[in-house]
C-alpha cells in the first residue's frame, strides 16, 4: 500500500467516532474541552446545535512514516441535541487538507475517500473521541486496509 494511502486511511480511520453508550441518567460529565456547538442553557441542561456546518476547525499535522499530512480538525462536535453525557456523546472529525485544495491523497479525492468511524475501545464499553495524535507512533492500530 502506497504511504499516503496508508496515512490517509489512518487519519479517517480516527476521523469520528459515533458512540451510544448506555449511559446512566446522572449528573452530566463535563468534558476537559467545552464542545463548540453548545447554543443555549436552560438551567443545567445545554442544548446542542447539530448544524455541524458552522463548526469550526483547527488545522494541524501528523508525520508518519516519514510523511507529513495537514489535516483540519474539528474537534469536541456534540452529535446529540439533548445529550445525556457530553463526555462520551460527542465526535472529532479529521479531514485532510489536501482534499479542500483539490488535490488528492494516493488514490483518494474528496469525492472518493472513505469515511471511517471508529471506536476507541472493544465490545460495547463507552470512550472518549480518539484522535490522530494519540496514535502517532502506535502502529499496531493502523487499519489493515487494501487498495
Amino acid at each position: 500500500m502506497h504511504p499516503s494511502n496508508k496515512l490517509a486511511l489512518t487519519l479517517m480511520a480516527l476521523a469520528a467516532q459515533s458512540l451510544s453508550a448506555q449511559a446512566q441518567p446522572t449528573m452530566p460529565e463535563t468534558p476537559t474541552v467545552a464542545p463548540q456547538n453548545a447554543t443555549t442553557n436552560s438551567g443545567t441542561d445545554l442544548t446542542y446545535n447539530l448544524n455541524f456546518a458552522n463548526a469550526t476547525h483547527t488545522s494541524k499535522s501528523l508525520t508518519l512514516g516519514g510523511q507529513t499530512i495537514a489535516f483540519r480538525a474539528y474537534e469536541n462536535i456534540v452529535y446529540v441535541q439533548h445529550p445525556v453525557d457530553t463526555k462520551y456523546e460527542r465526535m472529532n472529525i479529521y479531514i485532510p487538507e489536501a482534499y479542500f485544495k483539490g488535490k488528492t491523497m494516493g488514490h483518494f479525492t474528496a469525492k472518493t475517500a472513505p469515511i471511517f468511524m471508529p471506536n476507541a475501545v472493544g465490545g460495547y464499553m463507552p470512550s472518549e473521541p480518539d484522535s490522530p495524535a494519540s496514535h502517532a507512533m502506535d502502529t499496531a492500530r493502523t487499519p489493515p486496509l487494501s487498495l
